[in-house]
């Protein structure tokens, strides 16, 4: 039992960085369910690329990333810990924020996730993914805010992310071996 790490004794990115690697094929399954739920918004919307979309229509991209991650894994909904609000997901004993963006670094990160574990999600127009966890503190992010009070990240936090899954086309997951997951050290 020596191997096990037991929740707490890292930081909550890293915990949730463990947890998502030792799921079955996380890279595969991560990027097939973003690629087939694009895909089918985009049959929905009747265009043929995200490029094609209007910036209404790429809005929903967030939205769609969210809900098949949620999906996929099985992610329980944020709990709200504390007197704090709930965000997406709960994972290893966290509330997890999850933001999506079509350009690297323009996730727009609201109030009340400051303090806590976000997971930043990257898709390019032809479909190449990024995930990211990073936990946000205030001076990570830009001085000015939109209508929302939402901010960007502050380009130098770029190289602070925490990446579990990196420049991945969906046929390049396939090619690649899926590191085996039956030592996975984490007690949950």
């Amino acid at each position: 039992m020596s191997n096990l790490i037991a929740p707490g004794s890292m930081s909550a990115t890293a915990e949730i960085a463990a947890w998502f690697r030792c799921q079955p094929n996380f890279k595969l399954r991560a990027c097939l369910a973003l690629h087939r739920g694009f895909q089918n918004l985009m049959r929905c919307l009747g265009v043929s690329s995200i490029d094609a979309m209007d910036k209404p229509q790429k809005t929903v991209l967030g939205t769609v990333a969210e809900h098949v991650m949620r999906s996929e894994f099985s992610l329980e909904r944020g709990k709200g810990i504390g007197h704090r609000r709930a965000l997406d997901y709960h994972i290893m004993g966290h509330d997890v924020d999850a933001k999506f963006s079509l350009t690297m670094g323009g996730w727009m990160i609201p109030p009340q996730v400051v303090g806590r574990p976000c997971m930043l999600i990257h898709s390019t127009d032809n479909l190449v993914f990024w995930i990211g966890l990073l936990r946000i503190e205030d001076r990570m992010l830009r001085l000015g805010a939109n209508q929302d009070k939402k901010r960007q990240l502050r380009t130098p936090v770029l190289s602070k992310i925490l990446w579990i899954v990196e420049e991945q086309r969906v046929a390049d997951v396939f090619s690649s071996p899926q590191r085996p997951t039956a030592a996975c050290p984490l007690v949950v």
